[in-house]
């Protein structure tokens, strides 16, 4: 086979997971839009009941004004930090963190080599094909999942090239970018 094809037809990826691949709290997100807005929901209830004018002339709840404030900064900490910390807390015992994963994506499928297994998989392992801003996700028919970041990719052409190969060989559900 003549090398030029066997470029064309394989794409190499060396992954090194971060937290940062799965999780990112400032990003635009369901999840992170509801934490943002229940932060400022309870800030602006506590200031319409304890620091706005009318809270100031009605004055039977200025007692309770440092409690309220205790109450929302533990709040604020508990929907915007909590949930990082728990992720953090996992990725460092998580060995997908610890090892370096080498994906080989071709017309046969998906091969994953890390140091310590080998795993192929054929384009009919997989259910769906998601293109988010920053990776690849490759959903398997048993509820898992194979991540591609973007930024594990040597050249910039490797992703209209993943997306081709992809278009090509994959028959069901893609979501890819508009790009």
């Amino acid at each position: 086979m003549d090398s030029r094809t066997v470029n064309k037809a394989e794409i190499h990826i060396e992954v090194r997971f971060t937290l940062s691949d799965f999780f990112r709290p400032f990003k635009p997100s369901k999840t992170n839009l509801v934490c943002w807005t229940l932060a400022v929901a309870a800030w602006a209830a506590i200031y319409v009941l304890f620091f706005s004018p009318s809270a100031q002339r009605q004055g039977y709840l200025a007692p309770i004004k440092p409690a309220a404030c205790v109450v929302g900064i533990c709040l604020t900490v508990a929907l915007l930090a909590a949930p990082y910390l728990q992720a953090r807390m996992a990725a460092n015992n998580a060995p997908i963190f610890q090892e370096t994963f080498h994906y080989t994506v071709s017309s046969l499928g998906v091969h994953v080599q890390t140091e310590n297994s080998r795993t192929e998989y054929t384009w009919s392992a997989f259910r769906e094909v998601v293109e988010t801003p920053e990776l690849f996700i490759l959903r398997r028919r048993t509820d898992s999942a194979s991540y591609l970041p973007k930024r594990c990719f040597s050249k910039p052409e490797d992703v209209p090239r993943l997306r081709s190969l992809i278009s090509d060989y994959f028959r069901g559900d893609c979501n890819f970018q508009n790009n």
